[in-house]
């Protein structure tokens, strides 16, 4: 319910609660879990998680699945690499997010997100995709809606995509682009890993 609270005022819960005026995230040892942590979900999964709360009247209908259900909650916890991996992203140079410390999330449907900003922007996802071999973007195996565009594009290995009444098979190369209120799903229906760059753009005031 904070969070709903925050996505309609359209602002960050490190602003709401105060935690550090620059916007940084405090660091976190390796393998700590934050329960209910907020800035470390994408906001559209946030979103689809807290239905009418969060996104208002009318964002999604009865036969749209929460990727934010119990069933599709993290798995594991949100985690960077240890400092001696690699250099750190200091506070006051948020411009280099480097790969050995991105925020990572595992969901329990054979999905992992790796965050590609240095901070939680709330304009924008920008998200490198993992899923694992017959991984989906939901365990309940439906499609969800949420606010704002949607942009993925296939790094590697094939992916299919559920886009309302349609299916369309990626191949690594491949790019869509489609109104994130239509329902949509990600399968990866072989046994190899699909790697996908993905970018949501929200809706602002």
């Amino acid at each position: 319910m904070i969070y709903g609270i925050a996505n309609a005022l359209d602002i960050s819960l490190d602003y709401l609660f105060g935690v550090g005026e620059d916007g940084a995230v405090p660091a976190r040892r390796q393998g700590e879990q934050l329960a209910g942590e907020a800035d470390a979900l994408p906001r559209f999964a946030m979103t689809a998680a807290l239905g009418a709360a969060a996104a208002g009247p009318g964002a999604a209908d009865a036969g749209t699945a929460d990727v934010g259900r119990p069933g599709a909650r993290p798995s594991g916890a949100a985690s960077g690499a240890d400092p001696a991996d690699g250099p750190s992203v200091l506070p006051d140079e948020p411009v280099v997010q480097r790969r050995s410390r991105r925020r990572t999330i595992d969901l329990a449907s054979g999905v992992r997100w790796e965050r590609l900003t240095p901070q939680q922007d709330a304009r924008v996802d920008f998200l490198e995709v993992v899923y694992q071999p017959f991984g989906r973007s939901t365990d309940t195996h439906a499609s969800i809606r949420h606010d704002g565009r949607e942009y993925q594009l296939v790094l590697h290995g094939t992916l299919h995509a559920d886009i309302g009444f349609e299916t369309y098979v990626l191949e690594a190369g491949d790019s869509l682009a489609f109104d994130s209120a239509t329902p949509h799903q990600y399968r990866n229906m072989t046994d190899q890993e699909v790697r996908v760059i993905s970018v949501v753009i929200h809706h602002t005031a």
